[in-house]
């Protein structure tokens, strides 16, 4: 049960940031889920596992942040796009 309520919280919580052009289209919650999980498991032998783990969390948290309008996933055109993400943001 809390799980479907944490996984329900979360949809919501990606869906509005979606709607806001802050993450983008087509990046769902599994995906967000895999990467974590990921994330947490380092790889064997690396030395520093702090300094890699808050890198690969920049990176993760790089890659679903909206950099280009043409990320937002709004639909129509390039111009469309840019200026439905433009309003869109936060």
């Amino acid at each position: 049960m809390r799980c479907r309520r944490v996984e329900g919280t979360c949809e919501s919580l990606m869906g509005r940031a979606r709607s806001a052009g802050q993450i983008r289209a087509y990046i769902g919650l599994r995906d967000l889920v895999i990467s974590m999980s990921r994330l947490a498991r380092p790889l064997p032998g690396i030395e520093d596992r702090e300094v890699d783990a808050h890198r690969c969390l920049d990176l993760l948290l790089d890659g679903l942040r909206v950099s280009t309008p043409a990320e937002c996933g709004a639909p129509g055109g390039a111009e469309e796009q840019a200026v439905t993400c433009t309003e869109h943001r936060v």
